[in-house]
Formats: C-alpha cells, sequence, structure tokens
C-alpha cells in the first residue's frame, strides 16, 4: 500500500534523533510504545571516557519519540488520502489511513526494525523554557 521508496523515509524518520509532544497545558509528555531494535550508532566525535554514560546511551538510544511516530503517521496519512485537507477527509480515508499505519508498523516489526516496549513509570518533570534566551528568529 506504502511504496517502498517513502517506508524507507518513515524509517529514516523514526530512526531520527527522538523528540516527545510536551503539553504545558496538562504538564505531560505522550512516550512512545516502540523502541529501535538496533540501537542508534554513537557520534565518535564525542568523549567516550564516561563509562556511566554509555549505560543510559544504551537505553536512549533506541528510544524512539512520540513526535516520531507522529511524523511517520502524518507521512502515511498524506500518502493514502492524496493530501487532501482534513475537512475534506471521510469515513473511508480513516479506515484507509488505519489499515496502511498497521501495515506499516507490522512491515517495521517483521523486519525487526522496531519493536513494542512495556509501559515505563516516567518521573515527573517540569520543562522550563527561558525566552529570553531564545534567538530571534524572523523579527
Amino acid at each position: 500500500m506504502i511504496e517502498q521508496k517513502l517506508f524507507e523515509y518513515i524509517k529514516q524518520v523514526i530512526a531520527s534523533g527522538p523528540a516527545d509532544i510536551v503539553s504545558e497545558e496538562f504538564e505531560s509528555i505522550s512516550h512512545s510504545s516502540f523502541e529501535l531494535v538496533e540501537p542508534r550508532e554513537i557520534d565518535e566525535d564525542e568523549d567516550e571516557d564516561e563509562e556511566e554514560d554509555d549505560e543510559e546511551w544504551e537505553d536512549l538510544s533506541r528510544y524512539i519519540g512520540s513526535v516520531n511516530l507522529f511524523i511517520a503517521a502524518a507521512l502515511v496519512c498524506d500518502e493514502v488520502t492524496q493530501g487532501r485537507s482534513l475537512q475534506k477527509l471521510n469515513k473511508t480515508d480513516s479506515v484507509k489511513f488505519e489499515s496502511a499505519w498497521r501495515s506499516v508498523i507490522n512491515q517495521l516489526k517483521d523486519e525487526r526494525f522496531i519493536r513494542e516496549t512495556q509501559p515505563v513509570a516516567h518521573s515527573k518533570i517540569k520543562l522550563v523554557v527561558d525566552n529570553d534566551k531564545l534567538p530571534n528568529i524572523g523579527a
């Protein structure tokens, strides 16, 4: 259902640096329920002297962010609906998307590219951003 070229691009999106969806309103972070089977490559330019960081990197090197999956799903949706706006989508489009997305996930699992993870209890964190230190873009 999805062309191989798009499927390979989806794999790149999923394997890229993880990012999660953060809701400041609800003070929550959406976590993915999948991880990479093979860890990401470690940048050889970084300092590899600290062994404690190696264990933490091993955990994070497999992590797939919820944003990564969201973008991958958006690419599948765009392909299936031929780029139509959300207002023009119907129930058939929704069914087609769900089927295509399940197919992509199953193919990624069959290729041993991703695997499902168990839900993990995450400690509560608060995201603090100092907007005064952000670059002024397009002002």
